[in-house]
């Protein structure tokens, strides 16, 4: 039986939450969509410079409306492609270039010891190129190490 995907991604949110009004915990963002709610920790800390091209990218309502593209059971769910909105059922290969857009400024690859790929845990998605990550991002469904930068092939 074939299987469609019919998650859409209708906002997204960023909350910069405090603890007792002195230390400021790390933000979160949720995205809401057709199936429900995902709430997700953005680690500041350990990823500067990717959280802050998520917030950036937030702001700038680029997620509103995306769904997710790639959906591949007990390994990853990717959305974060501009292309990629639709309204219905996404049907591999509509449109076209769905998949491989993004805005064109990429980011450098952030590696922290504290980091890595379990069960729920984000990345940016990015080619070959450890400098290539740009909007697109995954949730790990499962345990990925082999996705962790030390893992990495090339």
């Amino acid at each position: 039986m074939k299987k469609l995907n019919i998650i859409l991604i209708l906002s997204i949110t960023l909350f910069l939450l405090s603890c007792g009004g002195e230390k400021m915990t790390n933000r979160t963002a949720t995205f809401y969509t057709t199936l429900g709610t995902i709430e997700i920790e953005l680690f500041e800390e350990w990823a500067p410079i990717t959280v802050a091209n998520m917030v950036k990218h937030v702001e700038n309502d680029l997620y509103d409306g995306i769904f997710f593209h790639r959906v591949i059971d007990d390994f990853v769910t990717q959305s974060g492609d501009p292309e990629c909105k639709a309204v219905g059922v996404y049907v591999p290969g509509l449109p076209p270039q769905c998949g491989e857009g993004g805005t064109g400024e990429t980011i450098p690859l952030e590696h922290d010891e504290n980091l890595s790929h379990v069960d729920g845990a984000i990345g940016m998605a990015r080619s070959l190129d450890p400098d290539s990550a740009d909007s697109q991002w995954y949730i790990a469904e499962t345990e990925a190490h082999n996705l962790d930068p030390e893992n990495r092939d090339g």
